[in-house]
């Protein structure tokens, strides 16, 4: 079956607007309205799911009840000789992101905001909760109208699983700067997720900048978790109250709904014409709960970071294309309360806390660098992304022995003479120091933040052949290439860690083939690293198995059946997002 339509009953097709990964939109002609319309044809592939058939009609029905003038129309939605299709209002103004090429005028980014939280508002009192907020979502009309659209991935709030996804494969989960923190972790949603979203969008409309700018979904992560708010600049301070209330970390901080939010943008829209686009550091929006919060003293008492380990979320290093974002939701869902990343920036030392003593022995008491279990990296990888020390001391407990107990025990401890011990001991060639070293110089989890120390352990650490060095090398490498040489070097060590056998190596270096942009697709190699990684409980690797079989990506056909037993098992190893594609319908 081709993608191409060419015969859809009702309407004239004009030519392609664009394409996804699971959907193209071509310029047609309602011929019943004499109107152009916006055609979403699914793909074939997709559409030879029968699954896939039903959800798509029950999905894009309910869909087409929103009717609100913020909401893009959804006009018609069918099946002809195997083709399913939308059609939907055309529009003709472009979309937010072309207009934020530089900062917006403050009372513009407000009456956008206005006009899309009252669209929010609409959706979440039926029941719905977008998941997808991002500036390519927001298109205009001719008249300057700001709509929304995609609702794709829009689900029943609370967790509900009645609606899935039939839209593109990186609408799955959203889009990781625009993401809630509870949407990262896999957690049920409600519509203070979509209210943080739109305060990520609101704060780039205003600055010219996300908040939360870091280059991976890893360090998104981190910097979401352990910064408030970016300060705005002072000819828009009287709007921190308002962007702190929609971007607070935890949801119950945040504006209780639209309700609340479009009056607090009423009042920043009235100060905003009393002053005709100028700062007025006097007038103050309340945040939720009628207070504002006093400068300096809640970012000092948030400023200790517990940031969460790179190689588990070095998956994320290939996050561009199709398949990226399911790798995204992969590695972005720890089982406790934070979310997987890495640190950026200029770290704070985490003091030792008196109640939690990290025991066992001194840093480097042994040399030899083992590779950890994919049971015993998953258990640090967790108790890193819980941010709570006690769990990360059970963990040392546990495994006292082990290359990741001694960075967690330098981590609690932040004992500066320890650390200078370990430095001694990867000075003198010892591989698994440098490794350690590497890492507490890159996340500056001891004390002190050094990126390019970190690199120079890992080098030398890597030249001992150790696959576990090997991918920590990659993983430095490829999260921050700048040149050419730099990636080829990187993805050199990936192949000779998988190569040898180590699962993390083989999950990210399977996603850079199905991905082809690094290097060429090769799907047949990449599943069987996927599968390799999978054997030996990479839970991320059956995630994305589970995902690819569900969706029928780079297989022969979809397999729901397959993919539930690769969803099973990752859920048994305690991938929270795993068990949620348990409960879908």
């Amino acid at each position: 079956m081709s993608d191409t339509p060419t015969d859809i009953p009702g309407y004239s097709i004009q030519r392609e607007l664009g394409a996804g990964g699971m959907a193209r939109v071509y310029l047609a002609r309602q011929l019943s309205f004499d109107r152009p319309v916006a055609l979403k044809v699914i793909s074939s592939q997709l559409a030879g799911n029968p699954e896939f058939k039903r959800r798509f009609l029950r999905e894009a029905r309910i869909v087409g009840r929103l009717s609100h003038p913020h909401i893009v129309p959804v006009y018609d939605v069918g099946e002809h000789g195997g083709v399913f299709y939308l059609a939907m209002e055309l529009f003709t103004g472009g979309d937010l992101r072309q207009r934020m090429h530089n900062p917006l005028s403050e009372s513009m980014a407000l009456d956008i905001a206005r006009q899309l939280a009252s669209a929010l508002g609409y959706a979440h009192d039926k029941g719905f909760v977008h998941r997808d907020i991002k500036p390519d979502n927001v298109l205009f009309r001719e008249s300057g109208e700001a709509v929304l659209t995609d609702f794709g991935i829009a689900r029943p709030a609370h967790g509900q699983r009645d609606l899935t996804e039939i839209t593109q494969v990186e609408s799955i989960i959203g889009s990781p700067r625009y993401m809630s923190p509870e949407q990262s972790m896999g957690q049920p949603l409600d519509g203070r997720s979509d209210i943080y979203s739109l305060g990520v969008m609101l704060y780039q409309m205003l600055v010219g900048e996300v908040p939360f700018p870091g280059p991976t979904p890893a360090e998104l992560s981190i910097q979401r978790r352990d910064n408030q708010p970016p300060s705005l600049p002072p000819r828009l301070a009287h709007l921190q109250p308002l962007l702190d209330g929609m971007l607070a970390y935890q949801r119950e901080q945040r504006f209780a709904d639209c309700r609340a939010l479009l009056a607090a943008l009423s009042t920043a829209q009235a100060s905003s014409g009393r002053q005709a686009g100028t700062a007025d550091s006097t007038t103050v929006i309340e945040p939720p709960g009628g207070t504002v919060p006093v400068a300096g003293l809640s970012k000092a008492a948030t400023l200790v970071r517990h940031p969460a380990v790179r190689w588990s979320g070095a998956a994320l290093a290939a996050a561009l294309g199709a398949l990226a974002l399911l790798l995204v939701l992969s590695a972005e869902e720890p089982a406790g309360p934070a979310r997987d990343s890495k640190v950026s920036g200029a770290a704070v030392a985490q003091p030792a806390s008196p109640s939690v003593q990290a025991d066992g022995p001194e840093p480097a008491a042994s040399e030899a660098l083992e590779i950890p279990p994919a049971g015993e990296f998953f258990a640090f990888y967790d108790a890193v992304n819980s941010g709570l020390p006690e769990i990360e001391k059970s963990f040392v407990q546990a495994h006292p022995d082990s290359t990741l107990a001694q960075i967690l025990r330098l981590k609690l401890r932040s004992d500066p003479a320890a650390f200078d011990t370990l430095l001694q001991h990867a000075d003198r060639g010892v591989a698994r120091a440098q490794l350690i070293a590497s890492e507490l110089l890159d996340t500056g989890w001891a004390g002190q933040r050094d990126p390019a120390r970190a690199r120079e352990y890992a080098a030398q650490a890597a030249s001992s052949g150790n696959p576990f060095a090997e991918y920590h090398y990659a993983t430095l490498l490829l999260n921050g290439a700048r040149t050419d040489s730099e990636r080829r070097r990187g993805l050199q060590l990936l192949e000779q860690s998988a190569a040898q056998g180590f699962y993390l190596a083989q999950t990210v270096l399977a996603n850079h083939l199905l991905e082809g942009r690094l290097l060429d697709r090769d799907i047949p190699r990449g599943l069987a690293l996927l599968e390799a990684a999978g054997e030996q409980g990479d839970r991320h690797a059956l995630f994305n198995l589970g995902k690819l079989l569900d969706a029928g990506l780079y297989v022969e056909q979809a397999d729901p059946a397959r993919a539930r037993r690769y969803f099973k098992r990752a859920g048994e190893l305690g991938l929270i997002q795993a068990k949620d594609y348990l409960n879908e319908p």
